[in-house]
């Protein structure tokens, strides 16, 4: 069986499209404005140098990825990862907030919500607020 993966005759970037055979034929496989080239080659990991037709490593996606070596790929740099951390923590943040106002809301539509309730609504809209505000500053880091 043969392995054969596509890359794009201009940019040489390797699509996540992969054709296997026993009887290969990957002319009549190819997607347009790409080649094959046999064997199998992980996007995020290769691409080919048009210029010289040899395989290379990929480009990495930002300048916050880093070569990892054991995994053979980019991978998100210790910033990157902090990043993604604080953003996955505000909206982890968001769904909890937005839990406990939905039951607020309830008992306040019911009629059953008392001061202490209606201080505590007003306190998850402003916390709501910040996250939000939260949220730009770590976007834009």
């Amino acid at each position: 069986m043969k392995t054969y993966t596509f890359y794009h005759r201009q940019t040489g970037v390797f699509a996540e499209l992969v054709y296997r055979s026993t009887n290969p034929e990957p002319e009549k496989n190819t997607p347009p404005e790409h080649e094959a080239v046999e064997g199998f080659y992980h996007p995020h990991a290769h691409r080919m140098d048009i210029s010289t037709g040899k395989i290379v490593r990929a480009d990495a996606p930002s300048a916050e990825h880093e070569w990892s070596e054991e995994v053979g790929r980019w991978v998100p740099g210790v910033v990157l990862k902090a990043r993604i951390a604080a953003a996955n923590n505000l909206m982890r943040r968001r769904r909890e907030l937005a839990d406990e106002e939905r039951d607020l809301m309830r008992r306040a539509v019911l009629g059953m919500l008392d001061a202490a309730g209606r201080a505590r609504l007003a306190a998850i809209d402003q916390e709501i607020s910040c996250t939000i505000e939260s949220s730009s500053q770590v976007q834009k880091e």
